[in-house]
């Protein structure tokens, strides 16, 4: 319990502690775990998902997305050169 008043010897001046948040954070962390790794392991997740997995950041994504841009960028050039031809 936290005291938050002047007298201390009423029960009346503690406001009690719940430790339901904590137990709600062990247990979503739990299921989370758990998921992910069913999802990792089973390899349900495509390669480009990168939100919310081990070893894959908004970085990766990024360099990921602009790789692809300048393939398909130089791929249409290429298309355009040898359609002149």
């Amino acid at each position: 319990m936290l005291y938050r008043r002047k007298a201390q010897g009423s029960l009346g001046n503690y406001t009690p502690i719940s430790v339901t948040s904590v137990l709600s954070k062990i247990l979503e962390h739990i299921v989370s775990s758990g998921i992910s790794n069913f999802l990792e392991s089973n390899n349900i997740l495509t390669p480009r998902q990168h939100g919310f997995r081990r070893g894959h950041s908004c970085a990766t994504q990024l360099i990921n997305a602009v790789d692809d841009w300048a393939v398909d960028d130089w791929a249409k050039q290429l298309i355009m050169v040898t359609a002149q031809m």
